[in-house]
């Protein structure tokens, strides 16, 4: 507590000090340290969500969104019901947000062509879409340098890359829970998009087979990589959905 009084840099043991005190201290000085930096100002975004596919090549374990294509409940969205779902949104959205399946039977074209239909439907919305997950995949799929398959979808017009797939930056919990990009691999690409002058958003998938110590060892690896690339928007922890999957 005095550390942070101090607003001196906390370590990985104080980071598991932490977990140990009362919500209301936690939250106490939580909010002290967010006034101190941004006052009493607050803001949102009005969000529309849609996934165009369900059907995956990819098996995480903790996965309970995933299909194979033959599942008599797997789809992938046409262009013209994407669209038409985006002009009947219940209220003006400020954000179109996209993460999907890994599809193999759909060409890149597909993604510059959806991209373009957002900006051309709702040319006011911030776009944001494809994990770096999704990234990685493209380029090998595709057989695209991660660098050219992000500059023409941000040719097309998108604005932001989420977080998704960055679980927890640990080498032994990863193979226990998914098969995806590496960590290493996962912070080269959002550290390309801020070279190129786009900002993400970094996630962590905690409450599954992880310990308090990985969770403070991803957050300092965090920590770590926003000294050095600053492109890093948002910090979202998501909580691990216990329900319908191998895990």
């Amino acid at each position: 507590v005095e550390k942070l009084e101090k607003n001196e840099r906390l370590s990985e043991k104080d980071g598991l000090d932490l977990y140990n005190l009362p919500l209301s201290v936690l939250g106490f000085y939580a909010n002290q340290r967010k006034e101190k930096r941004f006052q009493n100002k607050i803001s949102f975004i009005r969000n529309y969500y849609m996934n165009f596919t369900n059907i995956c090549c990819y098996a995480c374990k903790y996965c309970g969104f995933r299909r194979n294509k033959g599942d008599a409940d797997a789809y992938t969205l046409s262009l013209e019901e994407l669209e038409r779902r985006l002009r009947s949104a219940p209220e003006k959205v400020s954000e179109v947000w996209f993460s999907s399946g890994l599809n193999k039977s759909l060409p890149f074209s597909f993604y510059i062509e959806l991209i373009q239909m957002v900006k051309k439907t709702l040319p006011s919305v911030q776009l944001k879409a494809f994990t770096a997950v999704e990234i990685d995949f493209f380029s090998k799929h595709f057989k695209l340098p991660v660098e050219e398959v992000l500059d023409e979808l941000m040719s097309a017009g998108l604005d932001r890359i989420p977080g998704g797939g960055a679980e927890i930056f640990d080498d032994r919990v990863r193979k226990k829970i998914d098969i995806k990009t590496r960590p290493e691999s996962y912070l080269e690409i959002h550290r390309l998009c801020h070279r190129k002058g786009m900002k993400t958003a970094i996630t962590m998938l905690f409450g599954h087979v992880e310990e308090r110590s990985h969770r403070i060892r991803h957050m300092l690896k965090l920590r770590d990589f926003q000294e050095d690339s600053g492109g890093v928007q948002a910090f979202i922890p998501l909580a691990y959905q216990d329900k319908n999957n191998p895990l």
